[in-house]
């Protein structure tokens, strides 16, 4: 029986299994997120430009970069922003 329940594990683990498979997308935005939070020329009170949203940045999580500004508030989801280009105003 232990043969068994290893053999089911390694199964799993092996990425021929439709379950880690499943979570690949949501890997890869993880990764995309964490990349852009810690890697990203701006920060928290900067005026910007993401993907033809203007505003200035309120808050920036794994989940989404807030951009406000008179006419709404943006929310840019992180994952999305690591393909865009980025304009920083002085």
């Amino acid at each position: 029986m232990p043969i068994l329940s290893a053999v089911a594990g390694i199964s799993l683990l092996d990425g021929r299994s439709g379950i880690l498979n499943s979570y690949k997308p949501v890997l890869l935005d993880m990764a995309k997120s964490s990349s852009v939070l810690f890697n990203l020329p701006v920060s928290v009170g900067d005026s910007v430009s993401i993907n033809n949203s203007t505003g200035k940045i309120t808050r920036m999580t794994m989940q989404y970069i807030t951009l406000e500004n008179k006419e709404a508030t943006t929310y840019i989801p992180t994952h999305l922003v690591y393909g865009y280009i980025i304009k920083k105003f002085k």
